[in-house]
């Protein structure tokens, strides 16, 4: 076995809709790694504690919720036994964003809905997968759409950071069999300010071909440095705002999956999704895959 071979793969579900893709999504790949699969619910510890509250210390509400919550993982799991089987079930009790992460710790990767059963609070706070993307670092993938089949059109958007760099070892990794489109969007420094001072469009046209070909190369070197066979890789160089034309340019070649690099851990980096990051998981069509600065797989 390879040491970054795809072991484990850890589903939180709150029994929505897009948890179920998720769900789907996440025993589809199970089953094309032989990886491990582990099904997490989380009842919010503030729900019990308000029904501790009205109810009296003496109610057993708070151990049906639990019970019951379990029987709707087992439901789950034997649901999805025809495609994968489930390892571990769990149900826990607690803050949902930390017991996701303390979960995924002991996965290679987490996967995701894109939306739970409250819209509302999704609106106002954002969404749990937003929230974990903040904080995870494991790769993690929000699924959007109910999976027909494994992946076959991977798009991973790049920008010759180290970042980038694991987001592109992950495609490989995560969909052996796929095709992979690997795009640069580029803005040329000081073209703007160029253009305001009537500068010569020879000279800007000069310009940007010099921007492309450096891009070009660029891509091209990623390409080599990483594991991709290159019969199934093609690559894009377009100039634009990385953040404008990135979830466009996936949807018009057809990805099913957008696999995007995760920009460091700071404090603002955790609180604010990097542009590119939130503009196309706010936006794509398809699943997106985030991925950390090396990542433990």
């Amino acid at each position: 076995m390879k040491d970054r071979d795809i072991r484990s793969i850890l589903v939180a579900s709150d029994f929505s809709a897009d948890a179920n893709h998720a769900a789907n999504r996440a025993a589809l790949l199970a089953r094309e790694h032989k990886a491990s699969l582990r099904l997490l619910t989380v009842v919010r510890e503030s729900l019990l504690r308000e029904l501790r509250k009205y109810l009296g210390a003496q109610s057993d509400a708070t151990q049906r919720i639990l019970d019951s919550t379990q029987l709707d993982v087992d439901a789950l799991a034997a649901r999805l036994k025809d495609t994968a089987e489930v390892s571990e079930r769990m149900v826990r009790a607690g803050d949902v964003e930390a017991e996701i992460l303390a979960a995924a710790d002991h996965s290679d990767v987490l996967v995701l809905g894109a939306h739970g059963l409250n819209p509302t609070r999704d609106l106002l706070l954002g969404t749990t997968a937003e929230r974990m993307l903040r904080k995870s670092r494991r790769p993690m993938i929000v699924v959007r759409k109910e999976p027909r089949a494994a992946y076959q059109r991977v798009f991973v958007a790049v920008d010759f950071s180290m970042h980038s760099m694991a987001a592109l070892a992950f495609a490989v990794r995560i969909a052996p069999s796929a095709h992979l489109h690997v795009f640069h969007a580029f803005e040329c420094p000081y073209e703007s300010k160029l253009r305001r001072a009537d500068i010569a469009e020879e000279i800007l046209r000069q310009l940007q071909s010099r921007c492309r070909d450096q891009a070009f190369a660029n891509v091209r070197n990623m390409i080599e440095k990483s594991e991709a066979p290159v019969e199934r890789v093609s690559s894009v160089v377009v100039s634009g705002n990385p953040r404008h034309v990135t979830h466009a340019a996936a949807a018009e070649w057809g990805a099913d999956l957008i696999v995007l690099g995760k920009h460091g851990h700071s404090a603002i980096g955790e609180f604010f999704l990097g542009g590119v990051t939130r503009h196309t998981l706010s936006r794509a069509e398809s699943d997106v895959a985030v991925i950390p600065h090396y990542p433990r797989l």
